[in-house]
């Protein structure tokens, strides 16, 4: 059934005339008896009849007025609807996180009032890949992800003992990574909340680092990654390993950093699917996510 025929059967039931329905609706006559004679034989009855030189509407005809106008009411609902979701879906970013950044969450909701950010945060770099999400910003290198995802590197960062400004080591430019197994370490509480678990991945949790040295760390406390850890260090708590960058910002001289030799560096990226063609929300979400860690780290 025609949604135009329907609305064209409920002009002729108000004209009552074929020369005057037409000539409102803009098409020929023989279109809209044609029209007409489609909605009779699909509903097996007939709307209008010839009274002399009159047309008038059959009592099927006036009982389909009401159902007639039911059903474009409904469909003009429904097409609302459909227009409100696919600007709902229009703007909104589908995003996995593997290492959380709240920070740059509420930067681009800032920026960008309009979009709606539905971030999942996973810690299996494979189940990004499997989901059907576009974006995925993640910290270090996948070459699992690479199969299906080209990707913006967005900055890098490098891995460095934090110290306590009075510890030993606050003098120092470098260290290896071994000279450390007989320090007190603040490890991950979450040791997973920082790793990438594909093939190839490097884990950054501090219990991981320092096994991949050639020893097991004596962790003596452990704290939620970032700035709670950056902060029990300053404290005196310990040493820890922690990403430099990222933790200057928020500790700035408060502790130390060393180097780690040989140096650890590792990118931050944002992987899209290939061969898809970005929404515009998404593409200002790329622009933006690159401009602000520019801006970051300038």
């Amino acid at each position: 059934m025609e949604t135009e025929h329907i609305k064209e059967f409920l002009v002729m039931a108000e004209k009552l005339n074929y020369t005057a329905a037409s000539d409102d609706l803009f098409i020929s006559q023989s279109s809209l008896f044609k029209h007409i004679r489609a909605l009779e034989e699909e509903l097996g009855v007939a709307f209008f009849a010839k009274e002399g030189k009159r047309v008038v509407m059959t009592e099927y005809g006036k009982k389909f007025v009401h159902h007639a106008e039911v059903m474009l009411r409904q469909i003009d609902s429904y097409q609302s609807e459909v227009e409100a979701l696919r600007e709902a879906q229009a703007n909104t970013i589908d995003l996995i996180e593997v290492n959380p950044n709240p920070e740059l969450a509420f930067a681009f909701k800032k920026a960008y009032p309009q979009f709606k950010l539905n971030t999942k945060f996973i810690t299996a770099v494979e189940d990004a890949a499997r989901s059907d999400t576009e974006l995925i910003l993640l910290r270090g290198i996948n070459p699992f992800l690479e199969e299906k995802f080209d990707y913006i590197e967005l900055t890098n960062d490098s891995i460095v003992v934090v110290a306590p400004n009075d510890h030993p080591l606050a003098g120092k430019s470098c260290v290896r990574l071994i000279d450390l197994k007989n320090e007190e370490f603040i490890g991950f509480s979450m040791t997973n909340l920082n790793n990438n678990n594909g093939p190839g991945d490097g884990k950054y949790d501090v219990v991981s680092i320092c096994r991949g040295a050639g020893f097991e760390p004596n962790v003596i406390i452990s704290a939620f990654p970032g700035s709670e850890i950056a902060r029990l260090v300053g404290l005196g708590g310990g040493i820890s390993l922690l990403f430099k960058k990222a933790t200057m910002r928020r500790m700035g001289s408060q502790v130390s950093y060393i180097n780690i030799e040989p140096e650890m560096q590792v990118p931050v990226r944002l992987y899209y699917r290939k061969g898809r063609e970005l929404s515009d929300a998404e593409k200002d979400y790329i622009n933006f996510t690159k401009e602000w860690y520019e801006t970051l780290y300038k």
